[in-house]
C-alpha cells in the first residue's frame, strides 16, 4: 500500500511541477512545486494549506493542482508514518476535488485530462483524481467509523470478560472446597 502511495506521490509531484495557476495563486503553486522537487514537504504543506484556506476563491487550475499536491502529501506522510497528517491531506484532497467539481465540473474534468496526459507523457503511468478522491473517501469513512478503537474496545471487553470468567471460576472453586 505504501508503494502505491509513493507511486501516486511521484505522479502528483510531476503533475504539480508542470501545472500553472493564475496570478498570486500561480506564485504559490510554483513555490509548492519547487518545494516538492527539493523534497521540502513541510514547506509544500504550509503553502498548500495557505491556498486551501482560500480554496473557494481559487481557480479551477489552482484547485486541481492543489488536489494533486495533497495527493502527494498523503503519500509522503504515509511513507513517513505520519497518520494524522496523511488523513488531513486525504480530507483536503477530497475537499479540493469536490470544490473544483462544484465550481465547474466540465472545466475541471478537462484539467484532470490535461494532468493525466502530462503524467502519461512523462512515463509515470496514469492518474485519476476522481478514482483517488473516491478511494480516499472510502478510507476516510472506514477511519471515521473508528474500527481501530472498536477493535481495541473489543479486545479490552474480551480481556475484562476473561478476567471475570477467571474470577468466577476461582470463586466457584473456593465454594466447592
Amino acid at each position: 500500500m505504501i508503494r502505491k502511495f509513493l507511486s501516486m506521490a511521484l505522479i502528483a509531484i510531476m503533475a504539480v511541477s508542470v501545472a500553472s495557476c493564475a496570478g498570486e495563486e500561480e506564485k504559490k503553486c510554483n513555490e509548492i512545486a519547487q518545494s516538492m522537487e527539493q523534497g521540502d514537504y513541510a514547506k509544500a504543506a504550509t503553502l498548500s494549506n495557505e491556498l486551501f484556506a482560500n480554496r473557494d476563491k481559487c481557480s479551477i487550475k489552482t484547485l486541481s493542482d492543489l488536489t494533486t499536491a495533497y495527493i502527494t502529501l498523503v503519500g509522503v506522510n504515509t511513507s513517513k508514518g505520519n497518520l494524522d497528517e496523511a488523513i488531513t491531506a486525504m480530507r483536503r484532497t477530497v475537499d479540493c476535488y469536490d470544490t473544483a467539481m462544484a465550481k465547474d465540473s466540465v472545466a475541471v474534468n478537462k484539467r484532470w485530462a490535461e494532468i493525466a496526459n502530462e503524467v502519461k507523457e512523462a512515463g509515470l503511468g496514469s492518474i485519476s483524481p476522481a478514482e483517488i478522491a473516491n478511494a480516499f473517501r472510502k478510507q476516510l469513512a472506514a477511519f471515521d467509523s473508528n474500527p481501530i478503537i472498536e477493535a481495541a474496545d473489543s479486545i479490552k471487553n474480551n480481556e475484562q470478560l476473561k478476567k471475570e470468567e477467571v474470577e468466577a471460576v476461582a470463586v466457584e472453586g473456593v465454594a466447592e472446597d
